[in-house]
């Protein structure tokens, strides 16, 4: 009896041991997950820019011939992909924005679900990814990761201009240099810079007017160069220089115009030198006042401030320093001194001219020799003369006094 319950027993677990072999359980147990995959059914649009929208929407598939049910789907999203929204079907419950719980799947079906994307507007140029897992919820059993493709803008700006020189007189050859800096989210090509300057007058591109640079990635700089002459007879002021960028990007689907000035003060380089010197009387003499006029002139190409002439090492009392003031290109002006020469002989001195110009303050010395001769020999006879004939006209009043007494 206690056998036939036993044997009773045994035969009971085997038929439920049998049962559970025959027959799946409901779920994902059952099924092989190697039939299920993960596709990108659409991507758009690709490229795409910063700022814009994206869609990716993604297929579920089971490839086997029973249901699916109870799986989860994830999205993994990283710069500069922000996830906007999801739009699914029905049988898709949402665990989260980017959790989605899909009940089930018939077999050799499909499931879809769409996602919004934003492009972050800092985005450079470059392949991105998006990452979506297939799950029970604790393993993971299909990843599918689908490429991103960001097309940037690109812009073009020109950056630390400089010049060769830091005056720049007319007449003058100097070299312009500037930095060429992708500083837009694309990448760029077939950049050509281009001096623009037909209608800026006096100046003139030594050599090309035009530079070519292949590409630069956002990011990257090229420095470039262009050799200029300012023409002898240009104006003395303020230049600019446009400069016109061009490009495309990487898809030569958008073209890339814009233009940028660099500008620059032309100054004035003035030449200081003595036109003429003239005495009055024109022999000096000694003891005798005398004017001197030295005439300063400006050989330059720009005006010449505050022009002082000094007359150093002069051994004589008077008028020694004359002010002048401004004096323009291939104009002159007199500087007056009046003086008293002490001793006779020739009497050398140094006219020092300081003078500023757009360069800064000068000096200009020049050596000057003036004879001064001494007391006229003619002045002396007459002198003598004088004394003569106030003597003899004494002489013979006296004469006439004395016959008169004796009269």
């Amino acid at each position: 009896m206690v056998m036939s319950k036993y044997l009773k027993s045994i035969l009971f677990l085997s038929i439920i041991c049998i049962l559970c072999t025959s027959f799946p359980a409901f779920g994902l147990e059952q099924v092989r997950t190697d039939k299920l995959d993960i596709l990108a059914a659409e991507v758009s649009p690709q490229p795409v820019r910063p700022g814009e929208e994206l869609l990716v929407k993604v297929s579920v598939a089971n490839y086997d011939d029973t249901t699916v049910n109870n799986i989860i789907l994830d999205v993994e999203n990283q710069f500069p992909l922000i996830l906007r929204f999801s739009e699914k079907e029905y049988g898709v419950k949402s665990i989260s924005n980017s959790s989605f719980r899909i009940e089930r799947i018939s077999s050799n079906g499909n499931v879809e679900i769409n996602y919004n994307f934003l492009i972050d507007p800092e985005a450079r140029t470059g392949t991105y990814h998006v990452t979506f897992k297939l799950s029970d919820g604790n393993s993971v059993f299909v990843t599918r990761t689908i490429s991103i493709e960001v097309e940037g803008t690109p812009e073009i700006a020109l950056m630390n201009s400089s010049f060769s020189k830091t005056g720049i007189s007319p007449g003058d050859d100097f070299v312009l240099y500037t930095t060429v800096e992708s500083v837009g989210s694309g990448n760029a090509k077939n950049i050509k810079i281009s001096l623009q300057i037909d209608d800026v007058p006096g100046l003139v591109a030594v050599n090309d007017n035009s530079a070519f640079i292949h590409t630069l990635d956002a990011g990257e700089e090229k420095e470039i160069a262009f050799k200029l002459s300012l023409g002898k007879d240009a104006d003395i002021t303020s230049y600019n220089i446009p400069i016109s960028i061009r490009a495309v990007d990487d898809t030569e689907s958008l073209n890339i115009s814009s233009v940028e000035t660099i500008g620059f003060e032309a100054k004035g380089k003035a030449k200081i030198d003595i036109a003429n010197v003239k005495n009055s009387p024109t022999m000096p003499e000694k003891g005798t006042e005398l004017t001197q006029i030295i005439r300063i002139e400006n050989v330059g190409e720009g005006e010449a401030r505050s022009v002082k002439v000094s007359l150093v090492d002069l051994d004589m009392s008077g008028t020694k320093e004359a002010f002048i003031g401004k004096l323009d290109a291939d104009d002159d002006a007199p500087a007056t001194f009046s003086f008293i020469p002490q001793k006779s002989g020739d009497q050398e001195y140094t006219a020092l001219i300081e003078y500023e110009d757009d360069f800064g303050n000068h000096s200009v010395e020049q050596k000057l020799t003036m004879n001064v001769t001494g007391t006229s020999p003619y002045l002396i006879l007459l002198v003598i003369i004088v004394l003569l004939v106030l003597g003899y006209t004494a002489y013979t009043h006296k004469d006439r006094l004395i016959s008169k007494n004796k009269k």
